[in-house]
């Protein structure tokens, strides 16, 4: 099977806030390196450009028993 490579995607993350360092943003910009959205039944990505924003979100408890881990794109 021969592989293809969709896109590349240039990112950073940093975290905005000196007082939630447990909160980051990462932003990324997404290059095509296709013509086609998809080659017979394969769907192999879009075609277009774009730009994605994720924010993160982990927590732990004082006595670690607890770890909430959040992702919003």
């Amino acid at each position: 099977m021969k592989m293809v490579k969709n896109l590349i995607a240039p990112s950073i993350k940093f975290s905005p806030f000196k007082k939630f360092r447990n909160f980051t943003i990462q932003s990324a910009f997404s290059i095509p390196l296709i013509n086609k959205e998809n080659i017979g039944n394969v769907y192999l990505d879009q075609k277009g450009y774009t730009w994605q924003n994720k924010f993160f979100y982990d927590y732990i408890s004082n006595n670690e028993t607890i770890q909430l881990f959040t992702e919003f794109n």
